[in-house]
């Protein structure tokens, strides 16, 4: 089993959410805190007791932008849209289409609804292709990291030319970066280095729908309220529990 450390490391000055990042950032702010079945991860101190991957499934490095996912699909594809969606039966307008799973009302004998808010191990990105521990994030583990960081928008983290959102714990002062990768839908890409969003493990209330969390460069989303529809490919990082 894994061992961690407790790291003292000084709070960093707070930075008024949503301004731009100049780089100089705390040189003993930690980014990599170890590593997690063969995946960088960082601590941050959450309250939950949950690990953040330093990167995106997908990536090899922080500022990799890494692969994006359709909500329960495990593996990337060139289009992102609703018949290509592969819990969709039919229809290819998102009102009226009929899922096979992830279903919380049914208008179709073949595939009554099944009541599941939460994505199966086998439907679940994270751990479909990194194993272990990991996971992708629930909606509440979202929470929690949006409101236990202070966020700051940089056009390059660290002189890398990768824009995107740098998470300072509140608890511990160590760092996370989420790079700026848009999302796709249908065959393109939208608000490449403008938005970061990733998928949660969570349905809204609508089953056509999943919860996501969302950064964009003008200010810091609200995981609670964001839904997104299940086809679109979003970004996905990695938790796990800590012991």
């Amino acid at each position: 089993m894994s061992k961690y450390i407790n790291h003292s490391i000084a709070l960093l000055l707070a930075v008024a959410l949503g301004s731009c990042s100049n780089d100089d950032d705390d040189k003993n702010a930690l980014t990599v805190s170890g590593i997690m079945d063969g995946h960088e991860y960082v601590d941050l101190g959450l309250p939950n007791g949950i690990c953040w991957a330093t990167y995106n499934v997908g990536a090899n490095s922080i500022t990799e932008h890494g692969d994006f996912f359709a909500w329960g699909e495990t593996t990337p594809k060139d289009d992102y849209s609703w018949d290509s969606y592969k819990f969709v039966y039919s229809s290819r307008n998102p009102s009226d289409s009929v899922l096979k799973k992830y279903t919380l009302t049914s208008v179709n004998i073949l595939y009554p609804f099944d009541c599941k808010g939460t994505l199966d191990p086998e439907d679940d990105a994270a751990t479909a292709n990194w194993g272990g521990r990991w996971k992708m994030p629930s909606q509440p583990d979202m929470v929690k990291l949006y409101s236990n960081c202070t966020w700051e928008w940089t056009y390059s983290y660290k002189n890398s030319g990768t824009s995107g959102y740098i998470g300072t714990s509140k608890i511990n002062g160590n760092q996370i970066f989420l790079p700026a990768a848009g999302h796709t839908n249908g065959k393109r890409v939208d608000l490449y280095a403008e938005e970061a969003s990733f998928f949660t493990s969570t349905l809204s209330g609508n089953d056509k729908n999943a919860l996501f969390a969302l950064f964009n460069k003008d200010s810091s989303g609200d995981f609670s309220k964001n839904t997104s529809k299940r086809h679109l490919g979003r970004q996905i990082r990695p938790v796990f529990q800590r012991e």
